[in-house]
């Protein structure tokens, strides 16, 4: 562990043996989204599901507004990423 990191390193311990406890006894912790890579068994960097995944191949989707909707679409990853790196960063995730 890293002289520096040592706080974040043990809040992020304690944080997590307390969460793992939380979902054995009653089946959820606070901030169970933060576990959804291993709930959902991704790989390290691997993007999350979302609704498109759940549509076949060859559907079409037709987007109104596109100058609005794309960018919010790639700035829900960069946000949700963004969140996690700090949650880990100061120890709380």
């Amino acid at each position: 562990i890293d002289e520096e990191k040592f706080l974040e390193a043990k809040r992020i311990e304690q944080r997590t043996l307390f969460d793992i406890e939380m979902i054995q006894e009653i089946g959820y912790c606070s901030g169970i989204e933060n576990y959804s890579r291993y709930l959902s068994a991704r790989k390290p960097g691997e993007r999350p599901f979302c609704l498109l995944d759940y549509f076949p191949d060859d559907f079409l989707t037709v987007v109104d507004e596109s100058h609005q909707t794309i960018p919010q679409i790639s700035a829900m990853y960069g946000g949700d990423r963004s969140r996690k790196v700090q949650l880990v960063d100061h120890g709380f995730r």
